[in-house]
């Protein structure tokens, strides 16, 4: 596993995880560096998402190629986790 704490536009190799536990805003303002970031079969693990915010959320990074594969909510919170196919998988 290699952690990295860097600027993201400085960042090119593409990751197999990517773990974030953000709020709703930033994970979405995020998503086309996610997405540059990630490459098909990569996964990403959020938390600390709002319950009311989790479907916005998916939505945003379901219109690309990730699929919500797992989901879960405690009280108000929400984790998800999505996977990255090629289109032509989805």
């Amino acid at each position: 596993m290699h952690v990295m704490d860097s600027e993201l536009d400085l960042i090119s190799a593409g990751f197999d995880l990517i773990t974030a536990n953000l709020r709703f805003p930033t994970l979405f303002d995020l998503f086309p560096e996610i997405d540059r970031l990630t490459r098909p079969g990569s996964y990403i693990v959020f938390a600390g998402i709002k319950c009311d915010e989790t479907e916005l959320l998916c939505q945003k990074y379901q219109s690309a190629s990730f699929k919500r594969v797992w989901a879960a909510t405690e009280h108000e919170w929400a984790g998800i986790i999505l996977k990255k196919y090629r289109l032509s998988e989805n």
